[in-house]
């Protein structure tokens, strides 16, 4: 496949920009990505913000607005927290990548889950830059953020993780790459 027929923008807009999970080596036959402190904290303070807020309802003197107000960081909380202990594996005696709880062999028709790969399928793998700017109250930030996407034979890409640290983004896609025996793909030349 020729690098120039590969997609090179980003598949997943936005990311963080700090380290959100860490690639381990479960066994010589398993790598997946774990979540990182950061990323536990953030949804844990949310959390605990909104549980701190929603608990005034019991006041006397306070209307149930402020309850809903709660809501308002009792969910994102949640669902950081969630999202950060979704399973990202690499299972060589699978032999898939996929993303969540229920792995290849425990469904009947493989379609059934969203994000999977058979790990033969894949031709390599992509590191994607992408400045990201946002604005919150007023104050606006940019940053980049990084994407390791997997680039399958027939050209479609699946993403893996999007975090913004760039040195362990290229560590992971070179100790993945490895793991995987496919290489790491460089971006066309441009004249």
């Amino acid at each position: 496949m020729d690098t120039k027929a590969i997609d090179w923008s980003p598949l997943v807009s936005g990311g963080s920009n700090f380290k959100t999970h860490k690639l381990v080596a479960v066994s010589p036959m398993r790598m997946e990505y774990k979540p990182g402190i950061g990323i536990i904290l953030l949804g844990v303070l949310f959390v605990v913000v909104g549980l701190g807020v929603s608990s005034f309802v019991f006041l006397e003197e306070t209307s149930f607005m402020i309850f809903f107000l709660g809501l308002v960081f009792l969910a994102p909380g949640v669902f950081v927290i969630y999202s950060a202990f979704k399973p990202i594996v690499f299972d060589k005696t699978e032999g898939y990548f996929w993303k969540g709880k229920t792995a290849p062999s425990q469904v009947a028709d493989i379609n059934e889950l969203k994000t999977v790969a058979k790990l033969d399928d894949i031709y390599g793998i992509q590191v994607v830059k992408e400045y990201v700017r946002s604005s919150n109250d007023g104050k606006n930030t940019s940053y980049y953020s990084y994407e390791i996407n997997l680039v399958l034979q027939n050209g479609q890409r699946i993403n893996v993780i999007d975090y913004g640290h760039a040195t362990s983004i290229l560590q992971d896609a070179s100790r993945l790459a490895k793991f995987i025996n496919k290489p790491v793909l460089s971006p066309p030349k441009t004249v």
